[in-house]
């Protein structure tokens, strides 16, 4: 029986991963140990660093952690993790001597994002809630009578480990007529999630605001959520500026 299984301790993942600068840094969270292989190993005081060379802009990938004599070494790789039966820890599939610990989603350059409109770099080994918000900067005209996107380039994009997501949107808008106008948030597409709202379009005298609010479970990888809107008839203005508070805008939060 292994020492560590005989005095109850399983296996460890005191590490985190997250971006610094340019690349990103798997460091030390509430101690220094990582099991690699169903060995313990010591993560450098430092940390361990990988840089976005040689990926390719929206792919995902995995992040393993691995030994090379005794220095701990990251890779991003896009093998799938699988669960380890003998020591429960996620591997990479094949490769007990790969740990998991993170995953990332590389833009253009390639470049390792992570912003309040793009997570997209998530750690397995002690996740916390990351906040996403991003809003319209300048008014939009629309028409159409079903639902479709308020602006395409305002979506919060993110990574997830297969976990419940939770966003909220509050939308300002203004129509042309006395006509009603509804307002929701979608996931991945156009389909409306429960939990938006139906206002009258303001009558072209004064801004109407409309809240929603939406949550799910969605698969591991990559996702993103969007703000909705259609109109009964009318060309309605849905409003945007610089001017925090005062316009559309999504916000939401993601575990990694």
């Amino acid at each position: 029986m292994d020492a560590r299984a005989a005095l109850g301790v399983g296996p460890l993942g005191q590490c985190q991963l997250t971006k610094s600068g340019a690349n990103i840094l798997l460091s030390r969270f509430n101690g220094r140990y990582l099991t690699i292989n169903n060995e313990a190993c010591v993560i450098p005081a430092a940390g361990v660093t990988l840089a976005p060379t040689g990926l390719v802009a929206s792919t995902r990938y995995y992040i393993y952690a691995y030994m090379v004599g005794t220095v701990m070494t990251l890779e991003a790789v896009t093998t799938a993790p699988v669960l380890d039966a003998t020591t429960g820890v996620k591997i990479k599939t094949g490769a007990a001597t790969r740990t998991l610990v993170g995953m990332v989603f590389p833009g253009a350059g390639p470049a390792f994002i992570d912003a309040p409109s793009q997570r997209f770099v998530i750690s397995w080994f002690n996740q916390r809630s990351r906040s996403m918000s991003n809003a319209v900067v300048a008014p939009t005209n629309k028409t159409n009578t079903v639902f479709a996107e308020v602006d395409a380039t305002k979506r919060i994009e993110f990574l997830t480990w297969g976990d419940s997501v939770d966003c909220k949107a509050v939308f300002t808008l203004l129509n042309t007529g006395a006509n009603n106008c509804a307002a929701a948030i979608g996931f991945d597409g156009v389909a409306a999630e429960d939990g938006g709202g139906f206002a009258d379009g303001g009558s072209n005298v004064s801004y109407t605001t409309i809240t929603a609010s939406a949550a799910k479970e969605l698969t591991e990888g990559y996702h993103y959520a969007t703000m909705l809107q259609r109109q009964l008839a009318g060309t309605t203005t849905w409003h945007g500026g610089a001017v925090v508070g005062e316009r559309c805008a999504i916000t939401g939060s993601v575990m990694g």
